[in-house]
């Protein structure tokens, strides 16, 4: 079935009425792919379903009910695509009254159910730093005056704990519509990097809401130092390609840098698979 308008003249006015028929079968396949796989490029729901299907499913799902959400996603060769993704839509009583009897399916696909956090899939992102990362547990230094200094095992290799971990990807899940609680789900192995001679320590001004409040002296991890982060992702509840787009965000936004993320710890990922 297409979407069709009908027009008809009522009995008691000139004014023609409008019928709108649903090509209701069309429209469900679209939003159970885009479900289903997190995020689709617009050129390959239009390959799939023809550009006038296209074009009609788009029109109720993007555009009527805000079931989709347009964004650009890096996708093969990390070159970013315009596509769809599933936006989580939650329709209230007052809004399911309204949906035409055709498109009842749409309540189904949004209906609240308890998250099944399954199928876990290790993903491996080659990462890399592009500004300085400090450390951030007090010790003291060789002289005996105050620094912050990075974790180590007993091999002396610096380690960037699972808790680190959560902390930046938690606000970056948020900045991709997704809840920050999956943050909890996700499982992170801990980050070990070989200083190299890429340590230093440095002295920073503290500041704490606009006020100075001296200065403190941290290990520094230089800018361009390589890392790798390895995860197990739920992808019944997270797709991979919505976790590295997380972790993209956090990249440029959040930052990975136990001391201090205002400024520091931005990366980038060089690879991932």
């Amino acid at each position: 079935m297409s979407t069709k308008k009908t027009t008809t003249k009522t009995p008691d006015s000139e004014t023609p009425s409008i019928t709108v028929r649903y090509d209701s079968e069309s429209i469900a396949n679209m939003a159970l792919k885009v479900k289903a796989e997190g995020f689709v490029p617009a050129e390959a729901l239009k390959a799939e379903f023809g550009p006038e299907k296209f074009t009609r499913g788009v029109a109720v799902l993007y555009r009527d009910f805000r079931m989709f959400r347009e964004v650009r996603r890096a996708w093969k060769d990390g070159v970013d695509v315009l596509g769809y993704e599933w936006a989580d839509r939650r329709f209230s009583k007052t809004e399911v009254k309204k949906i035409p009897q055709e498109l009842g399916f749409l309540v189904d696909l949004t209906a609240q159910m308890a998250p099944k956090y399954s199928d876990f899939q290790s993903v491996t992102a080659k990462c890399r730093y592009l500004t300085a990362a400090l450390g951030g547990v007090p010790v003291k230094d060789t002289d005996g005056s105050p620094i912050n200094s990075f974790e180590r095992d007993r091999d002396g290799v610096i380690q960037i704990l699972r808790y680190n971990l959560r902390a930046m990807i938690t606000p970056a899940l948020a900045m991709i519509g997704k809840e920050q609680a999956l943050g909890r789900r996700i499982a992170f192995k801990t980050v070990r990097i070989a200083a190299n001679g890429n340590l230093t320590k440095v002295e920073r001004p503290v500041n704490d809401h606009g006020q100075g409040k001296g200065f403190c002296r941290s290990e520094r991890l230089a800018d361009g130092t390589a890392f790798t982060i390895e995860a197990l992702i739920p992808t019944s509840i997270l797709s991979v390609s919505e976790y590295l787009q997380a972790l993209k965000m956090a990249g440029e936004m959040v930052g990975l840098s136990p001391g201090r993320s205002a400024g520091f710890g931005d990366f980038e990922i060089v690879e991932a698979e």
